[in-house]
């Protein structure tokens, strides 16, 4: 089962520097708040779907257009996992 603790790794992982003291929760924003750029989004999905061992490519558009941790914690769940 997918957990929000998973996406927030994730997130952390792909720049652990700039997201080492930041409290992300479901609310955070992944531009305002994280200022994360295109690639960096780009670089999240790519880690989503290693730790998901799903396909995530064709629905990064998709993707690229969710502000939150919620938003995309919840698309993953309806539209890829199916719960």
């Amino acid at each position: 089962m997918f957990k929000v603790e998973q996406l927030i790794s994730c997130c952390r992982a792909v720049l652990p520097d700039r997201l080492k003291n930041i409290n992300i929760q479901n609310e955070t924003k992944f531009v305002e708040d994280l200022g994360l750029d295109s690639l960096a989004l780009v670089a999240l999905i790519l880690e989503l779907e290693y730790v998901l061992s799903v396909s995530l490519v064709d629905r990064a558009d998709e993707m690229m257009q969710l502000a939150t941790v919620g938003d995309v914690f919840n698309y993953i769940q309806s539209e890829v996992l199916g719960v």
